[in-house]
């Protein structure tokens, strides 16, 4: 799927001191960490890792369940529109959350 660039740019900018990496994922472009997918930018909108602890809690700020195939949803992985990115709380909010699971995650 395309993604915006100027997401991208955003995601970019609030995960600098975080990320390891970016490689394209998903037909898109992700930010890493330790060889992990941290966030994406994806079509109009973002991905975060969250982990499946914490879904619920990610779906509660207005995320959804991220389902690429309009089938069932990858686990752990939410889909933010930009209004999450543009909102500083739920931003920062789902980077936590992201960052508590991938940063527990082995390094590849």
């Amino acid at each position: 799927m395309a993604y915006d660039a100027a997401i991208l740019d955003l995601l970019r900018e609030a995960c600098a001191d975080i990320t390891t990496g970016e490689r394209k994922m998903f037909g898109s472009h992700a930010l890493m960490l330790d060889g992990h997918m941290l966030v994406a930018a994806w079509g109009d909108g973002w991905l975060a890792r969250v982990g499946p602890g914490a879904t619920e809690d990610a779906l509660a700020l207005g995320t959804e369940p991220f389902a690429p195939m309009g089938g069932k949803g990858m686990r752990g992985i939410v889909y933010a529109d930009i209004d999450a990115l543009e909102d500083e709380a739920r931003r920062e909010a789902l980077l936590r959350m992201a960052l508590d699971f991938v940063s527990a995650l082995p390094p590849k």
